[in-house]
């Protein structure tokens, strides 16, 4: 078979559309679900970073807090 056959070219563009398939179908393109899904996935992604901020918050106000001197000395004399 010589080496400018036809054939390794078809097989070649055959293996690139079944990837491009597989991945559009991975990533819901191939099924239309891509409409939905992409929503989703900008609505979970703000989710994260507003949970990421509200932890941070909560995380420096607790280390303020302990960082600040006690009220009450351990060693009164009361």
């Amino acid at each position: 078979m010589p080496e400018d056959s036809p054939q390794p070219q078809f097989e070649q563009e055959a293996h690139k559309h079944m990837w491009d398939f597989l991945f559009g179908y991975f990533f819901g393109r191939a099924t239309g679900i891509w409409r939905i899904v992409r929503p989703l996935l900008w609505l979970f992604l703000i989710g994260v970073i507003v949970c990421g901020f509200i932890y941070a918050y909560v995380v420096f106000h607790a280390v303020s807090e302990r960082s600040h001197d006690p009220h009450v000395h351990p060693h009164s004399t009361h």
